[in-house]
């Protein structure tokens, strides 16, 4: 891989001290998906990681819904930093038909 012009080789323990020493991280749509067991030691990896350090986990998931998704050391790590529950409808819904555009393809033949 190629950084700024320069030739780089990433390997598991450089790319974990990149996530250790980065200012901040987020990580968007935590619990989306199937849970396997990979990706919820990177998750728990992540979280020991960043202890004390920057981190923003964001996702549509309840607190119970978390509870069911992850096991204990995983909830335990989340449940050590601040939690801020934004509850409320989808606003992204709102004036979706508005939005979508509508094309005639008969327009675009040659």
């Amino acid at each position: 891989m190629y950084v700024r012009g320069r030739y780089c080789e990433y390997t598991r323990e450089s790319w974990w001290r990149g996530i250790a020493t980065t200012g901040l991280i987020v990580l968007d749509e935590i619990g989306s998906g199937m849970s396997h067991e990979f990706r919820d030691e990177a998750l728990l990896t992540l979280l020991e990681k960043r202890k004390g350090k920057p981190l923003i986990l964001t996702g549509n998931l309840t607190l119970d819904q978390l509870r069911t998704k992850f096991d204990e050391r995983i909830q335990s790590r989340i449940k050590s930093g601040t939690i801020i529950d934004f509850a409320g409808r989808d606003l992204r819904n709102d004036g979706l038909e508005s939005r979508v555009a509508r094309v005639n393809v008969t327009e675009f033949r040659a």
